[in-house]
């Protein structure tokens, strides 16, 4: 937050972050408006400014377990949530917020432009409050300029026909997969039969690089942390 930008978060194990309201991945915040490095433009000078708490930044390849809410976007524009394993969240699994609002002086970009790809999610819908809880939406957002794909959703208390479902405005997802096991060995690592090899899209912002353990993803990569065994 306070103005970040170009920070790739890479490889962490994120896990029994109960408490709630806990956060594993939060890209942005709420800063004090004197803490922003570099300093704030003012929209009186700069009529066309835009200030953010966070820009770009991409969280790749982490393991997320047992944590309140995975994810937050907020005030982040163009930050990227890609090849990441979440299970067991225990409340929300994204929230797409904007804490810090345009005044007079400064105006912030809308929190926009998120990418949602290449993730495995397995989770309970009894710990979600409802469908449109899987994704919170928050005021002053723009919700639909984010990409949600290619990602495994599998709600494990649900049947084999259950579809996770995204809150409008976000697009429809057209290549995630429902459902299914990822078939882990050790940890959340896959085997060689998993459903999520070869299904991963190629086109996340920046480079995909390495999995979780280091080896580089093939082309086009694997759903989640985990490239292969």
């Amino acid at each position: 937050r306070g103005g970040s930008s170009d920070v790739i978060i890479h490889g962490n194990t994120f896990e029994n972050m109960t408490a709630s309201g806990a956060k594993a991945v939060q890209l942005g915040g709420n800063t004090s408006l004197t803490f922003f490095k570099p300093p704030l433009v003012d929209s009186t000078t700069d009529p066309l400014a835009e200030n953010f708490e966070a820009a770009r930044i991409i969280a790749l390849s982490n393991i997320i377990n047992n944590v309140d809410t995975p994810l937050v976007y907020d005030g982040c524009i163009d930050c990227v949530f890609a090849n990441n394993t979440v299970t067991d969240p225990l409340a929300f699994i994204v929230r797409i917020l904007q804490s810090t609002l345009s005044d007079a002086t400064f105006t912030f970009a809308e929190t926009q432009n998120g990418e949602f790809l290449n993730n495995i999610v397995i989770y309970s819908t009894v710990n979600i409050a409802s469908l449109n809880q899987v994704v919170n939406i928050g005021a002053n957002t723009l919700p639909a300029t984010f990409t949600f794909d290619h990602t495994l959703w599998w709600a494990t208390n649900e049947a084999a026909n259950y579809t996770t479902t995204l809150p409008a405005p976000i697009p429809p997802e057209t290549a995630s997969l429902y459902q299914l096991d990822p078939l882990f060995t050790t940890s959340v690592q896959i085997d060689s039969n998993s459903p999520v090899l070869g299904q991963g899209s190629e086109s996340v912002t920046g480079a995909i690089g390495l999995d979780y353990g280091h080896a580089a993803y093939a082309r086009p990569p694997a759903i989640g942390a985990y490239e292969g065994p």
